[in-house]
């Protein structure tokens, strides 16, 4: 019995469902159909004209002076006195070094030689003191011989006499070697110290360009090693832009070398117009500018620009920011 009912309420379904959608396509059939609307398009005449093609890409500030700072010694970074972005004078300090070693070593080079320097006094006043007796033996000695002559002294007074002598020379002789050991490492020692303060030098790293930190490699109480670099100064002068070309249209927009001048469009800043230049360039395309004051945050970003063909001449245009222009 209950499948009976099942099956009727199937075929009642069915039934039903055919029925509206015979009434739905009898209502889309009577339906009017809906009224076109015009589409109103702008005429354009064709003439024809120079087509200005271009090939966007981008443009890096360098500089063509960069300096790259480091140590021959290694120790601890004591203390950092410039950031990116500063500017910086040739000599200005950056960082230093801990030189507590160094200096430590030099008072003891200062100790030893101070040292010496007593010794050296004590063996002079030795050999002056040999020396005025070696003559007092010697005066005797000329006296004794004459005395002998007339037997007024004895063989053996002579004999020890010569002796003496001798004796004397031996120890003024060795008092003198010995002085000029002491000289030689009083030299050595001076020698130590000059060392030293080169390696103190060193210890105080300072720019050797005028210009601007570019890059910062180091923190206080970081390692320093010979060799690693601190710090990256680009300076103020002769910037220029590098441009990143794809290499497949590298080719097609290389000046030729006979004729390498190009025409280049800059527009430094909105609102004031574009000027246009003829410049040497190379075959790369990469002329040089130069920058009216010195830039503190523009090292190493990237412009929007453009190289384009006209008559067969390459151009350039950039948006750069208003206190660079071409040189």
């Amino acid at each position: 019995m209950k499948k009976i009912i099942t099956i009727l309420i199937i075929i009642a379904l069915l039934v039903g469902g055919f029925m509206i959608l015979k009434k739905r396509k009898q209502a889309l059939v009577l339906a009017k159909p809906p009224r076109p609307l015009a589409v109103r398009v702008d005429a354009i005449k064709l003439e024809p004209k120079n087509v200005k093609l271009t090939l966007p890409v981008l443009a890096e500030v360098r500089s063509l002076d960069n300096a790259t700072v480091s140590t021959r010694i290694s120790g601890t970074i004591t203390k950092v006195t410039k950031q990116e972005g500063d500017l910086v004078k040739k000599g200005e300090l950056l960082a230093r070094i801990d030189d507590r070693d160094l200096t430590a070593k030099k008072a003891s080079l200062r100790l030893k030689l101070a040292n010496l320097g007593f010794q050296v006094s004590s063996k002079r006043s030795q050999i002056n003191s040999l020396r005025v007796k070696l003559n007092n033996t010697i005066d005797t000695h000329k006296r004794t011989s004459e005395l002998l002559k007339v037997k007024g002294a004895s063989i053996e007074q002579f004999q020890n006499e010569e002796t003496a002598i001798a004796s004397l020379k031996a120890q003024l002789n060795a008092a003198q070697n010995e002085l000029k050991s002491l000289k030689n490492q009083k030299n050595i020692i001076k020698h130590g110290i000059e060392e030293v303060n080169v390696s103190l030098s060193y210890t105080r790293i300072t720019s050797p360009i005028n210009g601007i930190v570019s890059k910062r490699f180091i923190s206080k109480g970081e390692l320093a090693l010979p060799g690693k670099p601190l710090f990256a100064i680009s300076s103020d002068k002769a910037n220029y832009l590098v441009l990143h070309l794809p290499k497949r249209s590298l080719k097609r927009y290389m000046l030729p070398r006979v004729e390498r001048k190009a025409l280049f469009l800059t527009n430094p800043w909105p609102g004031k117009p574009s000027s246009s230049q003829n410049l040497i360039s190379s075959s790369g395309c990469l002329p040089a500018c130069r920058s009216k004051r010195p830039w503190r945050r523009d090292k190493g970003r990237t412009y929007s620009c453009s190289i384009f063909s006209i008559k067969d001449r390459i151009c350039f245009t950039a948006l750069l920011p208003p206190f660079l222009s071409w040189a």
